[in-house]
């Protein structure tokens, strides 16, 4: 077993709820199994993904970049064709009873581009490393074009502001960390695929999209309906936890603890607080804040050290990739839920794990 020093806040954390449920110290307790389970399969897949990737070749690397390239892609195609023709259903056959936005294979479309928040960079990381040594590297360029078009479609505004977030911190890297006679190029093929992704979006679009994602950018955004009522539930939250303040509600009892201090009025049930960081904070007080923040000071430094010495290596752009893929669902989780929908918890796990593995030690045991 290859030892990984987020394993320790990770495994503190589980056993922390697994505490919870046990004493019966929570406020649902069907509700803290439930999430404990889903706690453990991430970090189940944290851990499996970190051992793989740790004896990884650069063969390995390529496979796994290759698959991930393709599978956003296709997801991507798919949500494009199915906004443009299935009229509002899932699948062109499932209309959700709860309603919502759809997009893609998710009812959400928040959701929608929290996925693909985690998978663009890691294609586009892929798409960098190969742009000297594949002859198709051009057609992998459009495959991250089309899934950065979507996102925009999707009308996401958390997923437009993400996707920023990780362009300007890749040009970032690439200028300041990455091999200087790949710089001009890789940041010049950067702004590229955004240029054209945009132009495509504007193509594709009917306008109500790109109004909608306007408001991003307008002073009246801090007023709307949607933005008032995320914000007020994020305090109405910090209630919660001032009173389990140091234990929290318990794993994934907000939707049963919340009621008693909901200021919104109408009897829409609020399932979760729309910033994982609150809720977490509510459900787990102090101790598990004090753990999560451990581990991501923790990720942060392990995920971006030595990242000269990465970027010389196929690994090292796809590990690029993976770690901001994680900021940008990292910033997201401000505004929405996403760590808390299984699918995308566990890709997070995943890219995670990929972002912290050291390739200079791997290249060592190798030899």
């Amino acid at each position: 077993m290859i030892w990984s020093p987020l394993f320790v806040p990770g495994g503190l954390f589980l056993i922390f709820a697994a505490i919870q449920f046990a004493t019966r110290s929570t406020i649902d307790l069907i509700s803290t199994r439930n999430s404990l389970v889903e706690l453990a399969a991430i970090l189940i897949f944290f851990f499996m993904t970190f051992q793989v990737s740790a004896i990884a070749t650069e063969q390995t690397w390529r496979l796994m970049g290759a698959g991930v390239i393709a599978y956003t892609f296709a997801m991507a195609l798919f949500a494009v064709v199915q906004y443009f023709s299935s009229a509002g259903k899932l699948y062109w056959t499932v209309t959700p009873h709860s309603g919502g936005w759809i997009f893609g294979s998710y009812v959400n479309h928040d959701h929608y581009a929290g996925l693909m928040e985690m998978s663009i960079p890691l294609s586009a990381g892929f798409a960098l490393a190969e742009y000297r040594r594949h002859r198709l590297s051009a057609l992998m360029g459009f495959a991250v074009l089309v899934p950065v078009a979507s996102v925009l479609l999707s009308g996401s505004r958390g997923g437009m502001i993400s996707l920023l977030l990780e362009a300007g911190m890749f040009l970032f890297v690439s200028l300041f960390k990455g091999p200087r006679r790949d710089i001009r190029r890789a940041a010049t093929r950067v702004a590229a695929v955004l240029v054209v992704a945009f132009a495509g979006f504007l193509w594709m679009d009917n306008r109500d999209v790109g109004q909608h994602l306007e408001t991003v950018f307008e002073p009246s955004h801090v007023s709307d309906t949607a933005f008032v009522y995320r914000r007020q539930t994020a305090l109405d939250t910090l209630r919660l936890f001032r009173d389990h303040w140091l234990l929290g509600s318990g794993l994934g009892s907000f939707q049963y603890a919340f009621p008693k201090y909901q200021s919104i009025p109408g009897d829409a049930v609020w399932d979760h607080a729309h910033d994982d960081y609150v809720e977490t904070l509510a459900e787990t007080g102090v101790v598990g804040g004090l753990l999560v923040l451990t581990a991501l000071i923790m990720w942060f430094r392990l995920a971006f050290s030595h990242l000269r010495e990465r970027l010389k290596n196929r690994g090292g752009w796809i590990q690029l990739g993976a770690a901001l893929g994680c900021c940008g669902l990292l910033l997201h989780s401000l505004f929405d839920f996403n760590l808390h929908i299984p699918a995308n918890a566990l890709w997070f796990g995943v890219c995670a794990a990929l972002a912290t593995v050291n390739i200079a030690f791997n290249e060592q045991v190798r030899r």
